[in-house]
């Protein structure tokens, strides 16, 4: 497992999903820009882990707008509760899989947020997952295709 170290987010507002705008994925890469987005987060204290590839995936900017918005829409829903969420991005079979996984409980809650991902992902023929575990674990993983 990999811990990335935070990116100075101290010149960043706070983070609305509301018309939020794609950052510069070239520059940050996609990891990058939606690590700006956990600020809020590491700023009440939250710990952040992050899992990456070891190697480069390329993704289109469509697929990338999706992955983060998707991602600001779940950051957001954390409850205050959660004191670690981990954030994975992985190559998986012709695609792509961001998953996010707090001990904050309360995956009830979330069940509005996760139709409106699953609305905007399903079209561009990918999938939602949200699942909460026995230790009060909640995941919701995003997986959109490549090809």
């Amino acid at each position: 497992m990999n811990r990335s170290p935070a990116l100075d987010t101290t010149s960043l507002p706070a983070v609305s999903t509301c018309g939020l705008p794609a950052p510069d994925f070239h520059a940050l890469g996609l990891a990058g820009s939606i690590d700006r987005l956990t600020s809020p987060l590491r700023g009440r204290g939250t710990a952040i882990e992050w899992q990456t590839p070891h190697h480069g995936v390329e993704i289109d900017a469509s697929a990338a707008a999706m992955l983060y918005h998707a991602a600001a829409d779940i950051l957001a829903a954390v409850p205050m509760a959660a004191a670690n969420v981990t954030i994975r991005l992985a190559a998986v079979y012709h695609g792509i899989r961001l998953t996010v996984v707090d001990n904050g409980a309360a995956c009830g809650q979330r069940s509005a947020l996760a139709e409106h991902i699953r609305m905007t992902v399903e079209p561009a023929g990918g999938a939602l997952v949200l699942e909460s575990g026995d230790a009060g674990l909640t995941r919701v993983a995003v997986t959109l295709p490549l090809d």
